[in-house]
């Protein structure tokens, strides 16, 4: 999948309303649900001048899912709307390190296909 399809289907996600509970980690990262086939935990940073992200779909990194949470993020700055800090505890951090753990053992050779159509999907209420 190119890029440009990426952001426009992370544009698509964040539009409709996908990214849930948006926060901010102690070290600056951003940290959301984001739901589409499944629900998904994403996590934004910027190292060394670069977006980097970490998801727990099938892509792992550079994903729509990652796109959704910057824009949202984007949006919350524009709105000048807070966002959240995470709580030091937050078990999207313990679920996405564990994640990590998996996905390196897992054969990247694997033919993966995204979770592809599921912006029709209709997200479920905001908490």
């Amino acid at each position: 999948m190119g890029r440009a399809t990426i952001v426009s289907r992370g544009r698509n996600y964040q539009r409709r309303g996908a990214v849930h509970d948006l926060a901010l980690t102690a070290d600056g990262a951003l940290l959301a649900w984001v739901f589409g086939t499944q629900r998904y935990i994403t996590q934004v940073s910027i190292h060394r001048k670069k977006l980097e992200s970490e998801c727990t779909c099938p892509y792992w990194t550079a994903c729509k899912h990652a796109v959704a949470v910057v824009l949202s993020y984007l949006e919350c700055l524009k709105e000048k709307t807070p966002v959240e800090k995470a709580e030091e505890g937050d078990p999207r951090l313990g679920m996405l390190k564990d994640y990590d753990e998996f996905a390196e053992d897992f054969d990247e050779d694997e033919d993966w296909d995204e979770d592809g159509e599921d912006w029709d999907e209709t997200p479920p209420a905001k908490t």
